[in-house]
């Protein structure tokens, strides 16, 4: 009874300092943010406690006091069952339980979805542009999706073959020059704001998109 209570322990122990290094490596959550603290605080004050048990077992007896014993092993199972249930089913809002003990599982799971949605929506873009060669707005949607998911030049591609088939698209000039700004070709990034500019000469806005990427890349 003895080594079956410090095994216990010791294996409690071992999950609970696991839980506060992944956590704090960004692997775990308890779904709460920078609220995360208060658990790993909590945990961590309890690895203490379950060390210094450890420790008082060495002096007692476990074969003579065998409902100490259990009672010690109930109460690591239910606080490693309890803790388990925190950061799975029980999460807070700010990052709800999805089936992932791991938030890398939940991220790959994330980025799949994200590809797959961007892979069918193409598919409908395309089927709309083959159709219809002049259809400048779906090539602008095409755009705006691979900026979405920052794929810059493959955005820019698209802006492109959208201000081709109308010159004058504002919207065009604005999110192709944008994207231009996202791989550091600032002065394509202004040429681009500044055509934007000659179809709406009111946009103050753009005009002070350029001046500040002038000044600041002293362009």
């Amino acid at each position: 009874m003895n080594n079956l209570t410090r095994l216990a322990l010791g294996l409690t122990s071992i999950f609970f300092i696991l839980v506060i290094a992944l956590s704090f490596s960004g692997s775990l959550t308890f779904g709460y943010g920078l609220g995360d603290l208060f658990y790993l605080m909590t945990i961590g004050v309890w690895v203490l406690i379950i060390l210094g048990v450890y420790r008082f077992t060495k002096k007692i007896d476990f074969s003579k006091r065998k409902e100490f014993a259990i009672l010690i092993v109930v109460v690591l199972l239910f606080s490693v069952y309890y803790t388990a249930r925190l950061f799975t089913i029980d999460r807070g809002s700010e990052f709800r339980w999805d089936g992932h003990i791991l938030l890398s599982s939940a991220k790959a799971d994330h980025v799949k979805k994200a590809n797959e949605e961007l892979n069918s929506e193409l598919k409908r873009l395309d089927s709309l542009t083959s159709g219809n060669p002049k259809d400048f707005k779906s090539f602008y949607d095409k755009g705006l999706l691979f900026r979405h998911h920052s794929e810059w030049e493959k955005s820019i591609a698209e802006y492109e073959k959208a201000i081709k088939v109308n010159p004058n698209y504002f919207d065009a000039y604005f999110e192709c020059a944008y994207s231009y700004s996202n791989i550091n070709q600032y002065n394509k990034a202004v040429e681009y704001y500044q055509k934007a500019t000659d179809i709406d000469t009111s946009n103050q806005r753009v005009r002070e998109i350029i001046k500040n990427l002038k000044s600041y890349h002293n362009l």
